[in-house]
C-alpha cells in the first residue's frame, strides 16, 4: 500500500488568544460535522509548506500566515 501524504495545520492567533478550526460538511462521507484542524492532500510538485498556505486560504480565506514549526507524523 502506497502512504497517502497530507499536511495539517495548527492555526493560532497570539492576539486573540484563539485557536482555529474547521467543520466539516454536513454531507462529507468520513466524519461529517466534525471538528478539525485546516490541511489536505499535497499535490504533484508542492512541497509541503506550498499545500499548508493553499490549504489554509482553500479552506479558511487566511493567506497571511507565518510558519513556526513542522513536525512529521505517522499512521498506521
Amino acid at each position: 500500500m502506497t502512504a497517502k501524504i497530507i499536511v495539517k495545520c495548527i492555526i493560532y492567533n497570539r492576539a486573540l488568544n484563539r485557536f482555529l478550526l474547521v467543520q466539516r460538511c454536513e454531507n462529507d462521507h468520513t466524519g461529517a460535522n466534525t471538528w478539525e484542524n485546516a490541511g489536505g492532500n499535497i499535490e504533484d510538485g508542492e512541497t509541503p509548506e506550498d499545500a499548508v498556505f493553499r490549504e489554509v486560504k482553500e479552506e479558511t480565506g487566511i493567506t497571511d500566515i507565518e510558519i513556526k514549526k513542522r513536525s512529521l507524523m505517522s499512521a498506521f
